[in-house]
């Protein structure tokens, strides 16, 4: 569909000329928006997908206190095992985000994104499933980030907020002093 300027088009001023520029790109994308806004609230697979996901995050670090799984092999097969429902989430995930095209080593460094990506959805779906964020934060103040930095990345979405990071910190310290202590009891004396 051509974009029609009316004949007085320079006496229109920059409002009207927004208004057609608007009016040209939503002729030109409403139906696609339509039918991708269609899909997606007809496709409930994502959102199921999204909410077991979730769900397994949660249990894995609330329940089981296990550590977060970052490599994206491990990360496939633990969403797998846990919940049938999400075989195959990641590599579709995967194949909607990666580009084709891409070189191995441009995919491999995706993946790794598409796993930080996953835990993020889920600490957007509930807030107990934050220790991606955690260890950000933990990463960010061992290279010497600056408490406003790691909180200017919490407030970003990144990382927990510096003073949450610092407790979490002390928590491991005492648990690991306790840790040694224990060792030394059991195995030496």
């Amino acid at each position: 569909m051509p974009l029609c300027l009316p004949p007085n088009f320079a006496a229109i001023g920059f409002a009207a000329v927004k208004f057609f520029a608007v009016k040209f790109c939503y002729h030109q994308d409403s139906l696609l928006l339509s039918l991708a806004t269609i899909r997606f609230r007809c496709d409930s697979t994502f959102v199921l997908n999204v909410d077991a996901l979730t769900k397994v995050l949660y249990h894995q670090q609330c329940r089981e206190h296990a550590a977060i799984e970052l490599d994206s092999e491990k990360f496939e097969y633990m969403l797998g095992n846990a919940n049938p429902q999400l075989e195959g989430f990641f590599s579709s995930m995967m194949n909607a985000i990666i580009p084709k095209k891409h070189l191995a080593y441009s995919i491999n460094e995706a993946k790794k994104s598409i796993v930080s990506l996953c835990y993020m959805i889920a600490d957007l779906r509930n807030k107990f499933v934050n220790r991606h964020k955690l260890e950000v934060g933990l990463y960010l103040m061992a290279s010497g980030a600056t408490w406003e930095a790691v909180d200017i990345m919490a407030s970003l979405g990144y990382s927990a907020c510096a003073k949450t990071v610092e407790e979490f910190r002390k928590k491991i310290q005492i648990e690991y002093v306790i840790k040694i202590e224990q060792h030394f009891i059991t195995n030496v004396c």
